[in-house]
């Protein structure tokens, strides 16, 4: 999808250290702007729910849990693993102490 940017957490954490943040950095998104992308980050599926609507899942990426909320139905099982991605212009990034980043 063409719309949507694949980050790693590794790779937010270098661009982080090139511009002097230290101490870490948290990287936020909202539930409606992580999507299941087969060119995405693999996470393990913690949690599927539906709320009707939309479905709600819960998936672990790199030891984090997130949580990403959908309008289109998912096959996802709990302990299955998916791949998602995240909208770049969604992005919120803060540094240790809480200042946003970008």
């Amino acid at each position: 999808m063409t719309s949507w940017s694949i980050v790693t957490l590794n790779q937010l954490s270098r661009q982080a250290s090139a511009l002097g943040v230290a101490g870490g950095i948290v990287f936020d998104i909202r539930p409606e702007h992580v999507e299941i992308d087969p060119a995405g980050i693999p996470a393990r599926v913690l949690l599927v729910g539906s709320t009707e609507p939309e479905t709600v899942l819960s998936p672990e990426i790199a030891g984090g849990r997130i949580l990403a909320s959908m309008r289109e139905r998912t096959n996802a099982d709990i302990g299955s693993t998916v791949r998602v991605s995240f909208r770049k212009a969604a992005w919120h990034v803060f540094d240790a102490s809480g200042m946003r980043l970008g």
